[in-house]
């Protein structure tokens, strides 16, 4: 054999050798990689899992609350207007995640669905335009029929917590036929969870809480979230442990918050209500911000609707002052 044929040979082998190296490697390399992308898409879909985990507050949790609002003659206009801004800054304390939708029942000594339940949710803006556009009626206060009326007629969806907050100064007409208390404990036993909300300063506190079944359930007008925090504390929590009776007893709800009207001793923020609290409160502090926002920008058109007005006239006037100015130079 000669030179020529043995380096052939030599270059062929080494070619051989080489190619099946570097298809070994590249099998290595392929097997490498594909283990760590099925362990990034791993952990991957996992955080991702995580990060999409629902409020433990609001997890299978749905709520129906109807606002049944005094418009009687001992609500005076002014006080109307401000309840009618309170119910809306209720409303924008829960968000789009919360299974929440309201309704809204207005008495004097008759009672009437103005917003019927199951057509909103809270965070809905065409509900905010509904409560904004309540007119009062004025008349005398019967406060007992209102809430039967209430329990007749509110569309409650089957499996959800019930809630109706009473929304009044206290003083009734019409005792004894107006008999509140039995009407109350009547929706009680129908598995609606009543809260009151005082109007004003002037208060009759003993019929707020005969309303609401507890001093804890009793709040005043002040600052709306309050409210919308202990709802979700005391229904989702208690909706979660699988108790169906819970709050909705005679007894009424748990602890009161910080918003509570009355002398009454109420058990604060402890009690039953735990770990969950902080983390409902933090939701509440934002839910405040969004409503002191959404009042601040109401302001703010009213304040330019005022200037607009304001600066009109004005300038109305000085044309006026012109035109006589040149009449009487002619």
């Amino acid at each position: 054999m000669n030179s020529a044929c043995i380096f052939r040979q030599l270059a062929k082998g080494f070619h051989t050798r080489d190619m099946g190296k570097l298809l070994l490697t590249t099998f290595v390399v392929l097997v490498v990689s594909a283990g760590t992308f099925a362990q990034y898409s791993s952990s991957k879909s996992s955080s991702s899992s995580s990060e999409e985990e629902p409020d433990p507050r609001t997890d299978d949790c749905s709520i129906d609350i109807v606002l049944v609002l005094d418009d009687s003659s001992s609500i005076k206009t002014s006080l109307f207007y401000d309840t009618r801004d309170y119910m809306n800054a209720f409303a924008s304390c829960f968000d789009s995640t919360d299974d929440v939708t309201v309704g809204v029942v207005l008495y004097n000594c008759e009672a009437r669905t103005e917003v019927v339940l199951g057509k909103y949710t809270a965070s809905d803006h065409y509900l905010m335009y509904e409560i904004a556009s309540l007119k009062q009626q004025g008349g005398v206060t019967r406060t007992g029929p209102a809430i039967r009326y209430m329990k007749d007629t509110a569309n409650f969806r089957g499996g959800t917590q019930r809630v109706a907050i009473v929304l009044t100064d206290g003083y009734i007409q019409g005792e004894p036929l107006d008999d509140h208390v039995a009407e109350a404990n009547a929706a009680r036993a129908a598995g609606i969870t009543l809260y009151s909300v005082g109007l004003g300063d002037n208060l009759d506190s003993g019929v707020l809480e005969d309303i609401a079944g507890s001093h804890g359930n009793v709040f005043d007008d002040i600052d709306p979230c309050d409210l919308a925090d202990q709802i979700l504390q005391d229904q989702c929590e208690k909706d979660s442990r699988g108790s169906s009776s819970g709050s909705s007893s005679a007894g009424g709800g748990s602890s009161g918050g910080s918003g509570s009207v009355g002398s009454g001793g109420s058990s604060g923020s402890g009690g039953s209500n735990g770990g969950g609290a902080s983390e409902s409160k933090s939701k509440a502090s934002e839910s405040k911000s969004k409503a002191s926002e959404s009042k601040s920008k109401a302001s703010e058109s009213k304040s330019k609707a005022s200037e607009s007005q304001s600066g009109g006239a004005s300038e109305s006037k000085s044309k006026a002052s012109e035109s006589k100015s040149k009449a009487s130079e002619g």
